[in-house]
């Protein structure tokens, strides 16, 4: 008897439902929200790989560049926008520190700031967390092996 191993396929898009995606989209890439150029190859892809059980539905189908598609293989895509991000980060040289990895936060609109001063109160159980625009609170926990305190 001869086993039989089923093979799944992922279907081409036709003319038809690749214009349906580029009248959703545009032609914008959706890893990084750059534009496409005509002269560009363009690449249809799966929001949620294939590979990972993505389904070949229009609406799991964006248009990306040839670049960015081929190196995102099948990383899901929001773990491909931070490998991006991380490229960024760290081409701009060796020797970085915290205070870049901040200021390079701030320049892409990821964080809204730092290096205010933060206060910090303790009553009953609670910590309350100032930074001058902003007030929260938060319950103190006791490591059981440290005695320290944390929030």
């Amino acid at each position: 008897m001869l086993g039989f191993m089923a093979i799944t396929l992922k279907r081409q898009l036709d003319d038809g439902e690749k214009q349906k995606i580029l009248e959703q989209h545009g032609r914008i890439c959706f890893a990084t929200g750059h534009p496409i150029a005509n002269d560009e190859v363009l690449h249809f892809d799966h929001i949620r790989a294939f590979a990972r059980d993505g389904a070949s539905e229009l609406d799991n189908i964006a248009p990306m560049c040839e670049v960015h598609n081929k190196q995102k293989g099948t990383l899901a895509l929001e773990d491909f926008r931070v490998s991006l991000r991380l490229k960024r980060f760290f081409s701009e040289g060796d020797g970085l520190t915290l205070k870049h990895l901040l200021t390079h936060l701030l320049k892409n609109n990821d964080i809204k700031s730092f290096g205010k001063q933060v206060v910090v109160h303790q009553t009953n159980g609670e910590a309350v967390i100032e930074t001058g625009s902003e007030k929260f609170s938060s319950r103190v926990h006791t490591c059981p092996t440290t005695g320290w305190q944390y929030f």
